[in-house]
This record gives structure tokens, sequence and C-alpha cells, in this order.
């Protein structure tokens, strides 16, 4: 699993299973789910997926790579 350069990433850039998409994120369109997509946003719906498939090292890797945009929203 490619888990270089998150921010350009999406959860569709890991899965294309349609009831896992649809459990997490809500819809198997990826032009819906992208509409309106927040960095923040972005970051937990890939930490639902590596929780979901039980892949820490994903967890650790969205969270470094998102780092700023989770000090902020620990903030507001």
């Amino acid at each position: 699993m490619d888990l270089t350069n998150l921010r350009n990433k999406t959860i569709f850039d890991f899965t294309d299973d349609l009831e896992i998409l649809e459990e997490l994120v809500s819809t198997t369109d990826e032009e819906t789910f992208l509409k309106g997509l927040t960095p923040i946003g972005r970051a937990f719906s890939m930490i639902d997926y590596a929780e979901y498939i039980q892949n820490d090292e994903m967890v650790r890797a969205v969270k470094k790579a998102f780092e700023p945009e989770f000090s902020n929203f620990i903030t507001e």
C-alpha cells in the first residue's frame, strides 16, 4: 500500500469496494465525494478506512501528513 503523497489521495485511491465506500463515506461516486471535500474530511475518511482494515501504519501516516489540520481542528 502506497502511503506517500496522502494529501493528494482519497479513500477512493485505496479501495473500490462499494460496500466499504457506502459505509464509510456514504457514496460510491468519487465526484460526489469530492464536492466540498475539505482537507480534514479527506484525512478523516482515510483514517476511517485505515481503522476499518485495521492498518495502524496508515492511521499514523495520515495523522502525520495532516498534522496541521488536526492541530487546528482540535483547537477550533
